[in-house]
């Protein structure tokens, strides 16, 4: 009884994920300017939301746009915060197609508006960037 007490106080300590039906955000990083949009596919309870995402990129000193498409585990609460976590994996195509991995932060602003921090790693050129940006959840 006490082990069921405790689990139950841990989640209640933990804020519910604010699952949103989808997303779009644009965001400047320290190698592109991105614009993304994703949309949930599942919830997964007392964890988060799985999604796809795509994006469009358009890295620094080049003119020419790259496609991103990923999967995403979003909406994992931070206990005790206004914050969530994403993490995700996808494809970057561009001139050689490449994997990525993400991770990030995003914090509530106003309403359906957030402030997003993300670092993206590229395992096959051992590469990654970090980048800042807005949010909005519909």
């Amino acid at each position: 009884m006490k082990r069921l007490l405790t689990i139950s106080a841990l989640l209640a300590a933990t804020p519910s994920a604010s699952a949103a039906f989808g997303w779009g955000s644009v965001n400047l990083t320290t190698n592109a300017a991105t614009v993304n949009a994703g949309v949930a596919l599942l919830p997964v309870p007392f964890i988060g939301t799985l999604g796809v995402e795509g994006g469009f990129e358009r890295p620094t000193g080049t003119t020419a746009n790259v496609l991103t498409v990923g999967a995403t585990l979003r909406d994992v609460g931070v206990p005790l915060t206004d914050t969530d976590l994403f993490l995700g994996a996808g494809i970057v195509f561009s001139a050689t197609p490449e994997p990525y991995l993400q991770g990030g932060l995003r914090a509530n602003l106003i309403g359906p508006l957030g402030l997003t921090a993300t670092v993206r790693a590229y395992p096959a050129s051992r590469g990654f960037r970090a980048g800042l940006g807005a949010e909005i959840r519909f």
